[in-house]
């Protein structure tokens, strides 16, 4: 049988091999021939199809976006609709609108919907005993080098001449033939996830349940929810086939309003991984360290329950994060925040930048592998003919299986829907439905969420990209007969409701007394920080719940109402003057001058402006370099906020503005910069001034 655009196929061979028919045996030989034939044309159709991606079958109303044409349109009814219901602005104050006309989406090329990469060579392999094997024929020479994440340098190892099959239990291998790569990376279980706590840290699984917990994050990096709604097909109907009365063997929840707290990665994931405040300077952290010392990280809360805990990223941010860019030779990104507080670690660019064979950006080999971290297409995530997510993804199949026995914890971070079209997300589907079933079957708890929606490209400057932006998607699946009745009722009323990062790490450290029975904790006992937050299994969220109650600024708070601003009245033009003087001192301080360009106020452009309807003090302002830099336009979303303004608009207010937030919203392919050695989003160099050797970052 082969399944070709949703439609099965049969083909039954049969013949006649009795001595009382052999007059239908021509007859029979001919049909047979026919039936080849036409098997043949159905598979090679079948190929087709699914090299173009073209298979994959569509939610009603949307259509695939090809330049060339009209952009395409999806609804505003479209754009509410979720895994099980839609967002519904009955029973709650944070009011979400979304015309119901139709509203634009970007426009795609048709060439990023492939997924393929150039130059797959595969010469080596790399079994589950650790042995490598590569055939390379001469004159080519093969070697290989190997290397375990444990140091915090990126001293590229020594590739070794390769002659016989070697042995290697290493994390990171590549294996070179000629000027052809493979790279791999292993999970081997530790001796330090095999300590934990001697007391049994889960309930006897009733029957049918493999004994041990999972529990599986997912973070699609960027993405908003009602774009992953769209751009996930296979996965939603495979969650909502769990869920379904026949299945009747997962609950599934979506959380509508769930809200950023930031602008951007740094100012929401390490928030929900240790539910501390957004990075304002070094001394909220502690001294010593930009890991925060103070705070309670998810997967240590894991360990110390006796879980195995996995981590995965091919997220590329090296700096930014907790208000410190660098701790000696140590650039400070996921890895250093987040990653190095489980039993295993996959980082992509840690793992691979060792290897002189990764170049940034940068043809990889004769085959034509092309990587850059924020590829505007699947082919330009490419390292040794593999998708940077199918190392990732990978690398999570394979701890989940290494620890069967133990309960797991495994937390995956995905950066493939950075992309100005939002096409490549699309790639995605049935690699992350593959790991949701095989996690699935041994009754995980699912999550699926994402840290915000797209901040750059036109699509983030529509009404709508602004809400998306805002918007990200959270998902939970858990097993139906792991819910209790009033939890479960509980999860439907806050569905609704206004939800943040910190009712989500709230809720993930109650996962695992609520649903798989380990001893009760008092968390609020366990937090370093007095920041609101709602365990979402016990507490429902008040329907009245305001952006100032959940500790959220207003340029980031889903419930937030603008009203547009005439830019021609007069006190308006003054106090835009007052607020692009306060951004250039601004970001004048978040770089290096040189070799970055100093800002000048003058050369500022505010396109739009906005003010808080309930509060006239604040306004958000879309504001661009004048003219093109290197061909490319600068764009910003700046947050301000006065101690006073005229209500009257008769006259300009007299205070100072308060720059509370930037957020670049110029494509990341555009964010080329002179400081090579970090990426620096606020850095713009001179005309005439060459870019480093990383300056497509």
């Amino acid at each position: 049988q082969r399944r070709v655009h949703g439609d099965i196929l049969s083909v039954y061979f049969f013949s006649s091999t009795t001595t009382h028919h052999t007059h239908m045996v021509p007859w029979t030989a001919f049909l047979l021939a026919s039936l080849v034939l036409f098997q043949w044309f159905c598979v090679s159709v079948h190929g087709f199809l699914d090299r173009s991606r073209q298979s994959v079958a569509f939610p009603a109303g949307w259509r695939l976006p090809v330049c060339g044409k009209a952009p395409p349109t999806y609804t505003g009814r479209e754009w509410r609709a979720g895994l099980t219901s839609a967002l519904s602005n009955d029973n709650t104050t944070c009011i979400v609108n979304v015309p119901d006309g139709p509203l634009a989406t970007p426009c795609m090329p048709k060439a990023e919907y492939d997924n393929e990469c150039p130059g797959a060579v595969n010469f080596s392999s790399w079994d589950h005993s650790g042995w490598l094997f590569l055939r390379c024929p001469p004159p080519l020479k093969a070697s290989f080098a190997a290397h375990d994440d444990a140091g915090d340098d990126y001293v590229a190892p020594t590739f070794q001449n390769y002659s016989e099959p070697v042995q290697l239990r290493k994390q990171y291998i590549v294996a070179k033939c000629g000027e052809k790569y493979n790279y791999y990376a292993r999970v081997w279980r530790r001796h330090t996830a095999e300590k934990g706590h001697t007391a049994e840290p889960y309930k006897r699984a009733p029957a049918g349940r493999a004994a041990a917990p999972v529990v599986l994050i997912v973070l699609v990096d960027c993405v908003g929810r009602a774009t992953l709604t769209r751009s996930l097909p296979s996965t939603l109907a495979y969650l909502r086939k769990l869920s379904s009365s026949k299945s009747n063997r997962y609950n599934l929840y979506e959380f509508f309003r769930f809200s950023v707290i930031g602008r951007d990665t740094s100012h929401n994931v390490p928030q929900m991984m240790s539910g501390a405040p957004p990075p304002v300077s070094r001394s909220r952290w502690g001294q010593k360290s930009p890991i925060c010392p103070k705070c309670l990280f998810m997967p240590t809360f894991y360990k110390d329950l006796g879980y195995a805990t996995g981590y995965a990223s091919d997220h590329q941010f090296r700096s930014w994060y907790f208000g410190i860019q660098k701790q000696g030779n140590r650039s400070v990104g996921l890895h250093a925040t987040i990653g190095i507080h489980h039993d295993h670690f996959f980082d992509l660019h840690r793992g691979f930048m060792r290897f002189r064979s990764y170049r940034q950006c940068r043809v990889q080999n004769e085959g034509g592998d092309v990587f850059c971290s924020f590829g505007e297409a699947p082919r330009h995530l490419c390292l040794g003919g593999r998708t940077s997510f199918e190392y990732t993804i990978g690398f999570a199949r394979d701890f989940l299986t290494a620890y069967s026995d133990k309960p797991r914890y495994m937390y995956i971070h995905l950066q493939t829907a950075h992309n100005t079209h939002m096409s490549t997300v699309r790639n995605l589907d049935r690699p992350l439905r593959s790991l949701l079933h095989l996690a699935a079957s041994g009754g995980a708890a699912l999550v699926v969420t994402s840290d915000h929606g797209l901040t750059y490209s036109q699509y983030a400057h529509t009404p709508h990209g602004r809400i998306e932006w805002r918007n990200p998607p959270l998902w939970l699946a858990l097993p139906t007969s792991e819910v209790p009745e009033a939890v479960h009722e509980t999860l439907l009323s806050n569905s609704q409701r206004l939800v943040t990062k910190y009712d989500f790490y709230h809720t993930l450290l109650a996962l695992p007394s609520t649903i798989f029975g380990a001893p009760s904790r008092d968390l609020r006992s366990l937090f370093a920080w007095n920041i609101p937050s709602h365990n979402l299994f016990a507490e429902t969220v008040p329907s009245e719940r305001t952006c100032r109650a959940a500790a959220l600024p207003p340029a980031s708070c889903l419930c937030s109402a603008w009203r547009g601003l005439q830019l021609q009245e007069p006190s308006e033009l003054s106090d835009i003057a007052k607020a692009m003087e306060a951004l250039s001192r601004r970001l004048n301080t978040l770089i290096p001058v040189p070799p970055c360009r100093p800002w000048n106020s003058s050369e500022l452009a505010v396109q739009s402006a906005r003010e808080l309807a309930t509060d006239t003090r604040v306004l958000e302002l879309d504001v661009r370099l004048k003219g093109s830099w290197k061909g490319d336009a600068v764009d910003f979303r700046v947050g301000v906020r006065f101690a006073a303004r005229s209500s009257g608009k008769e006259s300009p207010s007299t205070s100072a503005p308060d720059v509370t937030d930037v957020l670049r919203t110029s494509p990341y392919a555009q964010m080329r910069h002179c400081a090579a050695e970090q990426f620096m989003p606020y850095c713009v160099c001179e005309p005439d001034t060459p870019l480093g050797p990383q300056g497509n970052e």
